[in-house]
């Protein structure tokens, strides 16, 4: 995600944050994930965490990215309406940390095959024909997501289930919690930032971005080196109370 090295994402990682506030942090045995309603966000919750209506399908969505979908499924969804869902696939073959070549251009094909179907859709509704099965499946998705089927087939994105790396990331936060907690604190900032890194890096202190960042916050080097020590014999980025402390 990179926050601490780009500013036009604040806003879905604010939605992500409050994700985790909202969810409480939560992950579900499968048992409980199949009985479940679509509906995640307890409402005692939101009282602590009041969500506005334009926000709740976005957070919705973020809470079944990290607590419901595995990392061998990949969401089929709107862009710009997260509420529209319009497939849940089964990744082919042995799913790793990163997909491999042939796994990221099956995904590709997937969402042009759907950007395909999509686009059929919405001619036959301008022409007033009368849509397949398959077809009102879909525009049946967009309606449940308050969505709009009138450029759907450009806003057609993906996204991967993390909810074993958040799970393996909740393990690990508990030994740093505190610490964080305390960083932020001490700066007079709230404390609740110190979850930001399961949005970073699943609380990963050997993550490294394709770009540069390192470690659990994901500092890129020269914004490191305004708050920490980063050069070729050390690399503070690395140390994750830290790091914490820089990031407050």
């Amino acid at each position: 995600m990179g926050i601490m090295r780009c500013h036009r994402n604040r806003t879905v990682v604010g939605i992500i944050v409050g994700t985790f506030l909202i969810c409480g942090m939560f992950i579900q045995s499968e048992a409980t994930a199949n009985q479940q309603s679509t509906h995640l966000i307890d409402p005692g919750q939101e009282e602590l965490f009041p969500l506005p209506a334009s926000l709740r399908p976005a957070v919705e969505f973020w809470c079944k990215t990290f607590s419901e979908w595995r990392m061998d499924q990949v969401v089929l969804h709107d862009e710009e309406h997260l509420g529209v869902i319009y497939r849940i696939l089964e990744i082919p073959g042995p799913v790793d940390e990163g997909l491999t070549v042939s796994q990221r251009q099956w995904v590709r094909s997937q969402e042009t095959l759907l950007a395909s179907e999509l686009s059929s859709v919405y001619s036959d509704l301008a022409a007033g024909r009368r849509l397949d099965k398959d077809g009102q499946e879909l525009a049946n998705a967009i309606e449940r997501g308050n969505g709009r089927i009138e450029g759907a087939s450009g806003r057609v994105r993906s996204q991967r289930g993390v909810r074993e790396r958040f799970l393996r990331g909740l393990e690990i936060s508990g030994g740093y919690i505190d610490w964080f907690r305390e960083a932020f604190r001490s700066q007079g900032l709230p404390e609740d930032l110190a979850y930001l890194p399961h949005v970073e890096s699943s609380f990963s202190n050997s993550a490294k971005s394709s770009v540069g960042a390192a470690g659990m916050w994901q500092f890129m080097p020269s914004t490191a080196r305004l708050f920490m020590t980063v050069d070729s014999a050390v690399d503070e980025r690395l140390n994750p109370v830290t790091a914490a402390r820089s990031a407050a």
